[in-house]
């Protein structure tokens, strides 16, 4: 069973609701890029630099402030659709 579960998604297959769907390579980078933007954005507000790429320079508590501040946002947008 775990062996199908890990094949699925390498495959990009995904259940929701009982249903099986299918993730495109273009639907999966456009979410990407969202959180990308989302995450440099909040970062520049809270003043932590971020590189391009590995920022392993972050501490443990920079990290979670940013991914903090950005749960805080994703909630906010789902509220207001």
């Amino acid at each position: 069973m775990v062996e199908s579960r890990s094949r699925c998604r390498e495959a990009g297959i995904y259940t929701f609701g009982g249903e099986r769907v299918k993730t495109t390579q273009s639907n999966q980078n456009s979410k990407g890029d969202k959180m990308h933007t989302l995450k440099m954005e909040t970062a520049r507000e809270l003043g932590i630099n971020l590189k391009q790429g590995d920022n392993g320079h972050l501490t443990a508590r920079e990290a979670g402030h940013i991914g903090g501040n950005m749960v805080k946002k994703l909630i906010e947008q789902s509220k207001s659709k």
